[in-house]
């Protein structure tokens, strides 16, 4: 990536690197469009743990918040927006940008692969059996199903 100090793909980012990664969050977000991905896997992994956990960013990687520091800084709350407008410029289904999946010329541009979740399908099978043994066929309401490895062959 353009801008990039050595230490991108340590997990060690400067402060330098980091502002290069968020100008470049603010370029794929753009002004309401996206124009291309450019997130590098370091920093997206930060900014998702960071806004997920509502950790300020600078904190998380190290900042120790001084007596009448603010725990914020305004590059931290500019990071977490910047971060929510590139996760809601995502497709919710697919997470590819919106700007490209929902482009019709891009209709015939993606391969698609089935993959099945083993541990899912078991759930599901179990649910649909269950629902079938209902007189009404109804699934019985507020019920879930935990998932865990197989101990003894019983479903």
């Amino acid at each position: 990536m353009a801008g990039a100090d050595a230490s991108a793909g340590t997990g060690e980012l400067g402060v330098e690197h980091a502002c290069q990664v968020r100008r470049e969050v603010r370029d794929y977000v753009g002004p309401g469009a996206v124009r291309h991905c450019c997130l590098i896997v370091d920093e997206a992994a930060i900014l998702r743990f960071c806004c997920t956990a509502g950790i300020p960013r600078s904190v998380f990687l190290g900042r120790v918040v001084g007596p009448g520091e603010p725990l914020w800084l305004p590059e931290d709350r500019q990071a977490a927006l910047e971060w929510q407008a590139y996760q809601d410029a995502l497709c919710p289904g697919c997470k590819r940008p919106r700007v490209e999946s929902f482009d019709i010329a891009m209709d015939d541009h993606y391969d698609v692969t089935a993959l099945q979740c083993h541990a899912c399908a078991a759930r599901d099978r179990r649910a649909y059996n269950r629902a079938r043994e209902r007189e009404d066929g109804a699934p019985p309401f507020g019920l879930y199903y935990a998932v865990s490895p197989e101990v003894n062959g019983a479903d």
